[in-house]
C-alpha cells in the first residue's frame, strides 16, 4: 500500500513537472522572432522606399506616406519632433509641399537591415538627407544616421509602428533647411 502512493506522488510529480515544461516550450515558441521569408524582405523593401518617396513628393496629398506606418504609429524625425498618428504623419510629407515633387529627392536610405522580432521585424538603415542643388547652389548633406524602426504584419500589409532618427556623431545638431 505504502509503494503505491509512492508511485502515485511520483506520477503526480512527473505529470506536473511535464505540464510545467510543455508550458514554458509554449511560451518561449510564442516569445520567439518570427521567420521572415524573401516577399517579407520584399514588401519591406518597398515600405522604406514608399516612405522616401511620400516624404520627399508628398505624393497623394501625404497619403503614400502616411500608409507606410500603423494608424497609431510613432515617428521621431531628424529634428527631433514626434509626430503621432496617420493625421500627424500625412501633415508632415504635406508640409512645405509647394517644393515637392516628382524631381524633389532628399531622403537617401540604404543599408537596410530586417530581423525578425516577435513583435514582427525590426529595421535598422542608414539615411541620408540631402539638399539638391538648385541654380548658384551647391548640393548639400544637411543631416545623416541611421533609422531605428519596430515593423508589424498588418492585415494591409507591413507597416512601421515606430521609427527613431539616430543622428550621426559628425553631422550637424541643426539641419540647414
Amino acid at each position: 500500500m505504502f509503494r503505491l502512493a509512492i508511485t502515485r506522488m511520483q506520477a503526480a510529480t512527473a505529470t506536473a513537472g511535464l505540464v510545467l515544461a510543455v508550458t514554458a516550450l509554449m511560451a518561449a515558441q510564442a516569445q520567439a522572432p518570427a521567420t521572415l521569408t524573401p516577399d517579407d524582405h520584399a514588401e519591406i523593401q518597398q515600405l522604406y522606399a514608399r516612405y522616401a518617396h511620400g516624404l520627399d513628393t508628398a505624393a497623394d496629398n501625404g497619403e503614400l506616406f502616411m500608409r507606410v506606418f500603423t494608424t497609431d504609429a510613432v515617428l521621431n524625425d531628424i529634428d527631433g519632433k514626434t509626430y503621432k498618428g496617420h493625421q500627424q504623419l500625412a501633415g508632415l510629407a504635406r508640409n512645405g509641399s509647394s517644393g515637392k515633387g516628382p524631381a524633389n529627392a532628399s531622403h537617401f536610405i540604404y543599408n537596410v537591415l530586417i530581423e525578425p522580432a516577435p513583435q514582427g521585424a525590426v529595421g535598422k538603415s542608414y539615411v541620408v538627407v540631402a539638399q539638391l542643388a538648385t541654380p548658384g547652389t551647391p548640393a548639400t548633406v544637411v543631416t545623416g544616421g541611421q533609422y531605428h524602426d519596430v515593423l508589424v504584419r498588418t492585415p494591409e500589409g507591413w507597416r512601421i509602428s515606430r521609427r527613431i532618427f539616430v543622428r550621426a556623431n559628425n553631422y550637424p545638431t541643426t539641419p540647414a533647411r
